[in-house]
Parts: structure tokens; C-alpha cells; sequence
């Protein structure tokens, strides 16, 4: 996911990838890829894969794992979340086997935050869907730490307690300065999601060339329109 941020206008944009896309991965050649085994080769490889395909800047990176989301969530005290159809959380980590998201408003501790965000099997579109489950806990995780003060004044504390649980180039000067601006004008941020499209094929893969996989083919309308998103949001 590439998350945009313009704090001029107050606004962030939330752009996200197929795990399937089918991408030239950054200083290949031959064979294109599945955009998830950038990872294999490190997160520098993913942050410039993604620079190649959307002709943009890329900041900093972070990355987090499951028990990132858990115990972020469980911080902040649950997040509530907007589900547009009911299921049964049935993922394991740690959620009760009679857990049911409701369509509509939700509270989630940290487990089932992340069960909601990995659930595709549910849902006609499989993972197409789950893309736009995981921007809605991010959403929900940005909108409960910018509305409560006495969370961000604690940040220290958090991040101390997550160092292990994520990976950042970001600057911890640029972090206080965002809350401390927060803190100070408790600024309202305006949330837009996009996700880019393809359509499903088989192919060999840069990574495993031995036989096809399932890869989706990037609309690359799709990627022009999310990447002039991204250039208004920054420019705005």
C-alpha cells in the first residue's frame, strides 16, 4: 500500500496493489513478476518496484507483520470499522469461534482487527476484497489516533513498545513533528481510498520460472488514474 500524505490540504490517499499484479520487478529483465515476491528480495525491492510502475517519488517505508496489527490495535483500545456485509471471523489468532462482523459499524480489539483485514474467502472477489478490508483498519487506526490526544501524547510509550513489531526509515524527527502538530491543532484528515485493477491470467514468473501462476494483469488505465491521484493529492 502507498499512503500519500499532503499535510498542507490534510489530506491522505491510501493506494493499493494486488498482491497478484504483474510487475517488472526494479533492475530485472525478462520474465515479470507477482508483485508479493518483490518482498523476497527486501523491502528496498518493493519500494522501487512500485516507483518504476506508478513514475513516482516513494519517502520512506514501513513495514509490519500480523502481530503488528494486534497489538497497534489493542494500544489504541479497538477501532471501529465499517463492514458491508456480515460474516463469521473465522481466522484464528486468537478470535473467539462465535465472532461475528456485522454489516455495518464495528468495534475490534487487535485480534479481530486483523482477521476482519485477512479475510477473503468470504467474499465473491477474494482478495480484491480484502485489499479494501485492510484500507478500512488503516482508516479506522489513523482516525482513532488522530481523534485521541491522550494517545498521541503517550506515542513514546507506543513506539517503544512496537520497536520489534515494525521496520521504518521514517525519521523520528518527522514523526514528532506530525504530533506535535496534531496535538497542537487537532487537525481534522480527509481519507480517500483507491485500489488498482487487472485481470487474472497465467504466466511464468520472474521468481519461479519452472510454471505458470496465477498473476493479474495490470489495467493500466487503472494505474494512470492512480498515479494522477496520487500527483493531484501532492500538488493540491
Amino acid at each position: 500500500m502507498i499512503v500519500t500524505i499532503n499535510p498542507n490540504t490534510n489530506k491522505i490517499l491510501l493506494t493499493s496493489i494486488p498482491r497478484d499484479y504483474y510487475v517488472q520487478l526494479h533492475n530485472t529483465t525478462g520474465y515479470k513478476d507477482k508483485f508479493t515476491h518483490s518482498g523476497i528480495y527486501g523491502i528496498e525491492m518493493s519500494k522501487q518496484t512500485l516507483e518504476d510502475l506508478f513514475n513516482i517519488k516513494i519517502d520512506y517505508t514501513i513495514k509490519v507483520g500480523f502481530n503488528s496489527v494486534v497489538k497497534i490495535v489493542d494500544l489504541l483500545g479497538g477501532i471501529d470499522i465499517n463492514s458491508d456485509m456480515a460474516f463469521q471471523c473465522r481466522c484464528g489468532d486468537g478470535v473467539p469461534s462465535n465472532r461475528y462482523i456485522i454489516e455495518g459499524n464495528n468495534h475490534l480489539n487487535g485480534a479481530e482487527a486483523l482477521c476482519f483485514s485477512r479475510q477473503r474467502k468470504v467474499y465473491q472477489t477474494g482478495d480484491n476484497h480484502r485489499i479494501l478490508n485492510q484500507q478500512v483498519v488503516l482508516e479506522g487506526i489513523i482516525s482513532k489516533l488522530t481523534k485521541e490526544k491522550s494517545i498521541l501524547i503517550k506515542y513514546d510509550e507506543i513506539l517503544n513498545s512496537l520497536s520489534d513489531l515494525y521496520r521504518t526509515d521514517i525519521p523520528e524527527s518527522l514523526i514528532k513533528l506530525y504530533i506535535k502538530n496534531q496535538l497542537e491543532n487537532n487537525t481534522k484528515w480527509q481519507i480517500e481510498k483507491q485500489v488498482v485493477t487487472g485481470s487474472g491470467s497465467m504466466d511464468i514468473t520472474y521468481s519461479m520460472p519452472g510454471r505458470n501462476l496465477y498473476v493479474m494483469i495490470p489495467n493500466e488505465e487503472s494505474v494512470k488514474k492512480a498515479t494522477k491521484n496520487i500527483e493531484k493529492t501532492l500538488s493540491e
